[in-house]
């Protein structure tokens, strides 16, 4: 081959300066050899996040506590005394609401209704009593202006365990009622008693009685009036025994409406209301 400068002949290869060791590069494997290494270890991750994890809880906590004292102050409230007094009782009258016309224990004005019904109630009970204890043919039941005739007959006449004071006037034969009442039906006695009739739904008026009296048969006038003018009548027997129930009606219609009296008299005695008893006929 030809070399560069055109002759021919082998280009001399490059020759290789061996170095020579100094002083400084002799004495730099012992220093090398000398001098421990150290080996940094790379930090794993996890630990470092959860390094950064606690060290974020710590820094929130207080700045939470700080907030929540600030928006909500806590405010003390001062022990309250103790009261010695006992509970109110609720057994007691309450109160009542403004405009409350109901009563309430302890109220005036039931307190007076109570009292005048108690003093009633008294009375009546006292006046039972006393007619109980009288005799039914003692002088103190017969009625004040009664002719001495009928008084004398009364007196005569026998007395059973049944019998009662007379409601009423005594015939001059001593004949009396001692019950009367008034019935929508009738089973060997009023049944329904009122003193208010329907005409609507009623169909009758009963007037029942009892009547004492001498062991003869004697007729009676049973007279129905309406507003003070007389509109019914009629005659009713009393048997021959010394008490006989008996009674007499009125069908009811609708112009009867209005008040209405019932009046029982001995024949031939005109005045003499043995028994008078007052109802009313409505719709």
């Amino acid at each position: 081959m030809f070399g560069r400068n055109g002759s021919g002949g082998s280009e001399p290869e490059p020759t290789v300066a061996e170095a020579k060791p100094t002083a400084e590069t002799a004495a730099m494997p012992q220093a090398i050899a000398a001098t421990p290494q150290v080996v940094e270890l790379e930090p794993q991750r996890g630990s470092k996040t959860g390094l950064l994890i606690v060290l974020a809880v710590a820094i929130v906590i207080p700045l939470v506590v700080v907030f929540v004292g600030r928006s909500e102050p806590t405010v003390e409230t001062p022990p309250q005394p103790v009261s010695t007094r006992a509970p109110p009782s609720t057994d007691g009258p309450q109160a009542r609401p403004p405009g409350s016309t109901h009563t309430e224990p302890g109220d005036p004005k039931l307190a007076a209704l109570l009292e005048d019904e108690k003093a009633r109630a008294e009375a009546k009970a006292k006046a039972a009593k006393v007619k109980a204890a009288l005799h039914p043919r003692d002088p103190k039941v017969i009625p004040p202006g009664t002719p001495e005739e009928s008084a004398k007959a009364f007196s005569k006449l026998p007395v059973s365990m049944h019998d009662q004071a007379p409601v009423g006037a005594i015939a001059k034969s001593g004949l009396h009622i001692d019950m009367v009442e008034l019935g929508r039906d009738y089973d060997n006695g009023c049944v329904g008693t009122t003193e208010q009739f329907s005409a609507t739904t009623d169909m009758i008026a009963n007037v029942c009685f009892r009547a004492v009296h001498a062991r003869v048969d004697e007729l009676v006038w049973v007279i129905w009036e309406k507003d003070g003018v007389v509109t019914r009548r009629g005659k009713v027997r009393i048997r021959d025994i010394h008490a006989y129930k008996t009674r007499a009606y009125l069908k009811l219609r609708p112009e009867y409406l209005g008040s209405w009296t019932v009046r029982i008299s001995p024949e031939g005695e005109d005045g003499t209301d043995l028994a008078v008893v007052d109802f009313e006929i409505v719709e």
